[in-house]
C-alpha cells in the first residue's frame, strides 16, 4: 500500500467482499462497523453496533454482514449495501466469533461463557439450535461442504467437530495449548489451529491426526491464500503481538519463522521444519 485507508479508532476484525471491492473494518472502540473502498481506500459507509464486534462474516453472495457482540450477546446483521442494521439474533453467553454455511443459510456461533455454539437459521434470523461443545470456544469455521463445524475450544486445547445435519458433536480432537483461530483449506481435508499459547497446529480432517510445531510468539490470526502465486500452497498470516507475518515460499519476511504448509492433507501430515 502506497498510503494507510482512514480506518477507526481500534480496529479490531476484518472481512473482504466477494468481489474485493470493499473492505469491512469492526471497530473494537467506538462500536462502529465502517465499508472501505478498496480502490480509494477511503470509508464510504458507517454504521454504530451495540457493542464492540469480536469478528466479522459475509454471507457468501456478499450481501449481509454478520458481526457477534460479545457484550450484549447478540449476533448483529448488516445489509452489506447499505450498511444498515436489519437485526439481532441473542446468542449465548459471550459469542466469540462467527462462521456462515458455503449456501448462506446458517450462521454458527461459539459462546464462550456458556460453552455453546448456536446455530442460526439466517433466513429467519432464529436460533434453531444450541449445541454444547468444549469451554470456551473461540472460533469457528464450516467445511466447503458444509457437512460439518469445526469449535476451538480455548480453555479445553480441545476441537469441536459438529454435524450440522444433526447439531450435535460427533468427535472431540485434543490440539496443543489454547486454540483460537482455525482456517479449513478449500479442498476440505486440512484445518489450521492458531494458538493464543504460541502454537501452531494441522489437522488431517479424515482422520483427525494432529501434527503442530510451536511459533515464537501468541498467535492471534490466520488466513490461507487462494491464488498465485502461492496457491495451492497453504499461507497464513499470521499475527504475532504488533506485527503480521506473512509467509510464502519459505521463510517469512522478517526471516525468522515458515508457516508454509500444504494444502492436501495426504502431504501435510507432517508441518514444515
Amino acid at each position: 500500500m502506497d498510503r494507510p485507508a482512514p480506518l477507526l479508532h481500534k480496529p479490531y476484525a476484518l472481512a473482504v467482499a466477494p468481489d474485493g471491492r470493499r473492505l469491512f473494518a469492526a471497530d473494537g472502540g467506538d462500536h462502529v462497523l465502517a465499508a472501505v473502498d478498496t480502490a480509494t481506500r477511503q470509508v464510504t459507509a458507517r454504521v454504530t453496533l451495540p457493542g464492540p464486534a469480536r469478528g466479522l462474516a459475509l454471507s457468501p453472495d456478499g450481501a449481509r454482514i454478520y458481526a457477534p457482540i460479545a457484550d450484549t450477546d447478540q449476533l448483529a446483521v448488516v445489509d452489506a449495501g447499505g450498511l444498515g442494521l436489519l437485526g439481532l439474533v441473542a446468542t449465548g453467553d459471550e459469542p466469540a466469533a462467527v462462521a456462515v454455511s458455503p449456501d448462506g443459510r446458517r450462521a454458527y456461533v461459539p459462546n464462550r461463557l456458556d460453552a455453546t455454539l448456536s446455530v442460526i437459521d439466517t433466513a429467519t434470523n432464529t436460533v434453531t439450535a444450541t449445541v454444547p461443545v468444549g469451554a470456551r470456544p473461540t472460533g469457528a469455521a464450516v467445511t466447503p461442504d458444509g457437512r460439518t463445524v469445526y469449535v476451538t475450544n480455548n480453555a479445553a486445547k480441545s476441537v469441536s467437530v459438529v454435524d450440522t445435519a444433526t447439531a450435535a458433536v460427533t468427535r472431540t480432537i485434543a490440539v496443543p495449548d489454547s486454540p483460537a483461530e482455525i482456517s479449513i483449506t478449500a479442498d476440505g481435508r486440512l484445518a489450521q489451529v492458531a494458538s493464543d499459547q504460541s502454537h501452531l497446529a494441522w489437522i488431517d480432517l479424515p482422520t483427525g491426526t494432529v501434527t503442530s510445531r510451536p511459533a515464537p510468539y501468541p498467535v492471534t490470526g490466520l488466513a490461507y491464500a487462494t491464488a498465485a502465486p502461492y496457491a495451492p500452497t497453504a499461507v497464513l498470516d499470521v499475527g504475532v503481538q504488533d506485527m503480521t507475518v506473512t509467509a510464502g515460499g519459505g521463510w517469512s519476511a522478517q526471516g525468522w519463522f515458515s508457516t508454509r504448509c500444504p494444502t492436501s492433507s495426504t502431504s501435510a501430515t507432517a508441518p514444515p521444519r
